[in-house]
């Protein structure tokens, strides 16, 4: 299923849980993203969470907070799976097994730059340049060993910000957060190559790869049939 079709446009940043996880119960890891997924539960994908949660057997719960944390607790087995993330280790690199939903939404990034300058979509162009990240988001080995010098911030508005002041050169941040950070600021989205993204990320639930997170991934996959 794609999200789109229910509320309309592209989304990115998920996570719940259903039934139970040998890591730790039904617990997901979410990653908070302004917009999408709100400690307040308004975000988007808090309604598609609501939307599921109709149709799946058994608890769902999800925990927002900070990328950071998400990844952090993932690891550590406090939670059970992860969301928005995949199976591809082009961004994700894990000292055990997982397995991966059905793609909820693909999310794709972009390199942005200050108002009134030319898209930028080639990472080369950036060599050497300081380039605004957002603290603990993966954004793929393309990127993260590029010869960029990379300015890590807590969110992207806190990234225009610094572009604005001239802290940075441009900034790296995923559609359609930036698109959110820019509405929430009342501003004009800033330059980028809209045709041309730096990289695609599938959004699925990632779980441990063992017997409680089939059954997670399971229910997850037949929930999502049932709002198609």
């Amino acid at each position: 299923m794609r999200i789109g079709k229910i509320f309309g446009g592209t989304l990115i940043m998920t996570s719940f849980f259903i039934g139970s996880a040998g890591a730790s119960d039904n617990s997901v890891a979410a990653l908070q993203v302004d917009g999408l997924f709100q400690k307040d539960g308004q975000g988007i994908y808090d309604q598609v969470f609501a939307a599921v949660e109709k149709h799946a057997d058994g608890l769902i719960e999800s925990q927002t907070v900070a990328p950071n944390r998400a990844f952090q607790d993932f690891e550590s087995g406090k939670v059970a799976c992860l969301s928005p993330a995949n199976t591809n280790t082009n961004f994700y690199q894990f000292g055990f097994a997982t397995t991966q939903s059905n793609p909820m939404s693909v999310a794709k990034i972009y390199i942005f730059t200050k108002a009134g300058s030319a898209p930028v979509s080639d990472l080369n162009a950036l060599n050497g340049m300081r380039v605004g990240v957002r603290s603990g988001m993966p954004y793929g080995d393309q990127i993260e060993s590029a010869d960029l010098k990379l300015v890590e911030a807590r969110t992207i508005e806190a990234n225009v910000k610094k572009l604005e002041a001239g802290r940075i050169d441009a900034f790296i941040a995923y559609v359609p957060d930036a698109y959110s950070a820019f509405e929430n600021m009342g501003i004009d989205n800033l330059p980028h190559a809209e045709d041309t993204p730096v990289a695609v990320h599938e959004d699925a639930l990632l779980c441990r790869n063992d017997k409680g997170g089939e059954t997670i991934v399971s229910k997850f996959n037949a929930a999502l049939d049932e709002l198609e």
